[in-house]
């Protein structure tokens, strides 16, 4: 089957600028698509007031249409609300890729929503048309991991039932990392069908995101108190999978010491994170809210060092994206995870920052303080993360792999 035959049909409820790191990957991943001369049909829906998301047609030989719906723009909402709203895309993205013609030659989900992936299997087997489902994270582990979940409960072992057919009929499983490879593989694909996980991590684009000095940040210039401290740097998803005690535990440790710790994102945890900020004092604690991607980079220049958290209890259900454009500008890396974590294997491996594991404050808090008081060891490993990046993480590389991955699925 040549490229010009080949038909895409992308299902997915993140696409483009919509505040998230996966609508820009799966936008990356079309175009590449469409620059191969597949012809690419992308199924989605913009959170109301995020602006449109428009039918394009790309360079190459295909053609990338995206047809999408409006979606309410407040994701924080109760779990109730949440399941209905996502519940309704389903319908709506399935119900559209079944009435749409010609017939695509394989179907790609992603794993959001969560119940998005078993939807569209039984409309692909419906009309013969292979799937292949790539992992964000693990539905339902991530319930269990945010705690809203029981791992023993009666809804769970039924969800997981339920998951475990979809992904076993899967061609394909696209997984983020090595952790989350074992947990789906041992928990839903199997060893039987294990050749059937591909490991694809996220990825940056490194010729929009080229290392700059903080002083040259107009986010920098506005911030006035900031100037002359020691930046360290949360950047993206506030949410429940990220662990934020340990951040603060240490910034009360160094309140004194000119270390400044600035949170750029907005999630579920946003409120809880002010109230707590106010209630433990912590004037060095600063929330500047959410980034668009158009000033992602320059966003990611305001700091001297970044921080990348992750809980215990996320170990193999996500991996922060947010690694990789912090390599890309060519910043040190102090993480807060698991010790098994694929960011904490990253890091070390590459030797430009430091692993803290969670629960321990004064371990960071240390960490930063070297950090802070060796400039040449800041701008070594800052040009060790900018190497590694350009030689594993840059955009190419894993939308080449997408590429790839295409007529392999199809081939069985």
């Amino acid at each position: 089957m040549t490229n010009a035959r080949i038909r895409i049909t992308l299902m997915t409820d993140h696409f483009g600028d919509d505040g998230t790191s996966g609508g820009l990957l799966m936008q990356d991943v079309a175009r590449a698509w469409s620059a191969a001369g597949f012809g690419v049909y992308v199924i989605t829906q913009v959170p109301q007031g995020m602006g449109s998301v428009p039918s394009v047609r790309d360079a190459g030989d295909g053609s990338l249409l995206v047809e999408r719906r409006v979606a309410p723009a407040d994701r924080h909402v109760s779990l109730v609300r949440r399941t209905v709203r996502e519940s309704r895309f389903c319908l709506w993205a399935t119900w559209r890729f079944v009435r749409r013609r010609p017939r695509p030659s394989i179907l790609f989900i992603l794993s959001s929503p969560a119940l998005l992936p078993t939807f569209a299997a039984v409309a692909a087997g419906w009309r013969r048309v292979p799937y292949v489902v790539v992992e964000m994270d693990v539905f339902p582990d991530n319930m269990v991991a945010l705690g809203l979940l029981r791992s023993d409960s009666l809804l769970v072992r039924m969800l997981r039932g339920v998951y475990r057919w979809t992904l076993r009929g899967a061609r394909r499983v696209v997984v983020m990392g090595s952790c989350m490879e074992t947990l789906v593989r041992q928990r839903y694909v199997g060893d039987d069908r294990k050749e059937r996980l591909v490991t694809v991590q996220n990825w940056a684009d490194g010729t929009r995101i080229v290392p700059t000095p903080k002083e040259d940040s107009a986010l920098y210039a506005y911030h006035p108190e900031v100037h002359g401290k020691f930046i360290v740097q949360f950047f993206g998803n506030l949410g429940r999978l990220q662990e934020f005690d340990t951040m603060l535990a240490a910034a009360g440790l160094l309140r004194n010491d000119g270390v400044v710790f600035v949170l750029m994102g907005t999630g579920s945890e946003t409120a809880s994170l002010k109230t707590r900020i106010e209630k433990m004092r912590l004037p060095n604690v600063l929330m500047w809210g959410p980034v668009s991607s158009v000033d992602q980079r320059d966003a990611l220049a305001c700091c001297d060092i970044a921080l990348v958290t992750l809980r215990e209890a996320a170990l193999g259900v996500g991996v922060p994206s947010k690694l990789y454009p912090t390599m890309a500008m060519g910043r040190p890396v102090v993480a807060v995870v698991p010790d098994l974590s694929e960011t904490a294997t990253t890091v070390r491996e590459g030797r430009f920052g430091y692993v803290v594991a969670p629960g321990h404050p004064q371990e960071l808090a240390s960490a930063l303080m070297s950090l802070k008081n060796d400039v040449q060891l800041r701008i070594d490993m800052g040009q060790r993360a900018r190497e590694m990046f350009e030689q594993r993480f840059d955009k190419p590389i894993g939308t080449a792999r997408y590429v790839r991955l295409v007529e392999e699925a199809i081939r069985g």
